[in-house]
């Protein structure tokens, strides 16, 4: 390829363009892969806390449960009527 002075400027400009451009598409994925990579781990991190919040309160609702039961027990002990207990507990008897 015989050019020009000023063709081959101006193809060597084109070229210097293009490794440019290169060099910001790549920093541009790999700052896009850095986000994805951040937004994975908040996410799961946030996926894992929500998992634990429910979890705590799944156990609350269990210790509820089961102490509504224990008090159940302790008033048909005591002598209460299984309707009795039942409307004052809520606890199913059956």
């Amino acid at each position: 390829a015989n050019l020009s002075t000023p063709q081959r400027r101006a193809y060597e400009e084109f070229e210097d363009q293009a490794r440019c451009l290169a060099g910001e598409a790549e920093q541009h994925r790999w700052e896009v892969e850095r986000a994805r990579e951040k937004g994975l781990r908040e996410g799961r991190e946030e996926g894992r806390e929500e998992g634990r919040e429910e979890g705590r309160e799944e156990g609350r609702e269990e210790g509820r449960e089961e102490e509504r039961r224990q008090i159940a027990r302790a008033m048909l002990e005591s002598g209460l009527f299984p309707e009795q207990v039942r409307k004052i507990t809520g606890v199913d008897l059956g």
